[in-house]
């Protein structure tokens, strides 16, 4: 069976080139950049996702070095990136931050849920191939913080997320630990069902509406997207 070690988030983008932005945060394909088509169809489903407007404020939770984020700038009033990669960080601040407007903040993202001083400023938020990165519980913990003190958030789009559904299509080679499907520090992370999510979602005040990522990009077929709108929560 193929091995699928673990990777260090912090250490790995520091053993590429500063200017491969899409390497750095693993948007690659056997190691090379995917396609400039494939990084448009991204950035269309988020923008669709979001139904992004220009007095928008975005949230980008696991920005990365800000490459994504930067794609949106032009559809939205202002965007805050956080993460906790100091060196990802320095290079969005380096070459895709245009503050005041569009910044990038240094902090794990948890921790700045619950710390950033003005939320009610933030409209939509994203996370894109980062919540499986999380422990299930932290995620919890994310969405309904972001339900509770981001009032003023409508929608977060959850994008690139590992279909657990599917997992058999990217442990094509035999049969897996099932161990990995819940393990983040593993190169996909954790793997959600879509009821799973749902059910994570609704119990912090949020409505899942899920579609298949774009065909277009190389990893559609075992990933999918998820919208979540603020409801009133469970009882």
């Amino acid at each position: 069976m193929k091995d699928y070690p673990k990777w260090d988030y912090q250490e790995y983008p520091k053993t590429l080139p500063r200017q491969d932005f899409w390497g750095q945060v693993r948007r690659t394909q056997f190691g090379r950049p995917v396609s400039e088509a494939e990084i448009g169809a991204i950035v269309r489903a988020i923008r669709e996702g979001l139904a992004l407007r220009a007095d928008d404020v975005v949230l980008d939770l696991a920005c990365g070095n800000g490459a994504l984020s930067a794609r949106l700038f032009d559809a939205c009033r202002g965007l805050l990136g956080v993460d906790l990669s100091a060196y990802l960080i320095e290079i969005a601040q380096e070459s895709f931050a245009r503050p005041p407007d569009f910044q990038f903040v240094c902090q794990d993202v948890l921790e700045y849920v619950f710390s950033e001083p003005a939320p009610e400023r933030f409209r939509k938020a994203m996370c894109y191939a980062g919540m499986q990165y999380l422990v299930p519980g932290d995620l919890v913990r994310l969405l309904d913080g972001l339900w509770d003190r981001f009032r003023g958030l409508e929608v977060i789009f959850l994008g690139n997320v590992p279909d657990r559904e599917k997992a058999e299509l990217f442990f094509a080679e035999g049969p897996f630990d099932e161990s990995l499907l819940r393990e983040p520090k593993s190169q996909i992370g954790v793997w959600w069902s879509r009821d799973e999510l749902g059910d994570v979602a609704a119990v912090a005040g949020w409505g899942a509406e899920f579609s298949q990522m774009s065909e277009g990009v190389f990893n559609s077929r075992y990933r999918y997207d998820a919208v979540l709108t603020r409801r009133p929560r469970r009882s």
